[in-house]
């Protein structure tokens, strides 16, 4: 089997779909931690959030994670109609996982720009 190149055009898609998987997965790995922190109180909750915040929201790591996501979802979906149009059976667990993340980081964009409804000690930690 020959050596993985990024000049076949098909590994291109390949290699950013794990690339930016990787990067997605490390910034849910810190959101479930954020969670889990929650579990020792609201206090704790938020000073974990507000130190992760210190990374997170620096514009550059913004724009590079979100640009993760969309690569993320681009690559997904270029490999899906690759696959059904060639007749390859597709990889329906792996199609799923990425239904639902899709569904969970919609979501999450929904509660970061509409947080009005939230309670007012969560309310503030949007600002």
């Amino acid at each position: 089997m020959p050596a993985p190149s990024m000049h076949r055009p098909a590994e291109l898609p390949h290699r950013l779909h794990r690339i930016a998987a990787a990067l997605v997965a490390a910034y849910v790995l810190v959101h479930l931690a954020n969670h889990l922190v929650a579990l020792r109180g609201i206090g704790a909750h938020i000073a974990f959030m507000r130190a992760v915040r210190q990374v997170s929201r620096v514009p550059a790591v913004e724009a590079l994670l979100l640009l993760g996501v969309a690569v993320q979802a681009g690559s997904g979906l270029w490999m899906l109609v690759r696959r059904a149009r060639s007749g390859e059976r597709a990889a329906w667990g792996t199609i799923a996982l990425g239904a639902v993340l899709a569904v969970l980081i919609v979501a999450a964009f929904s509660g970061m720009f509409y947080p009005i409804g939230l309670p007012p000690a969560y309310r503030a930690t949007f600002s």
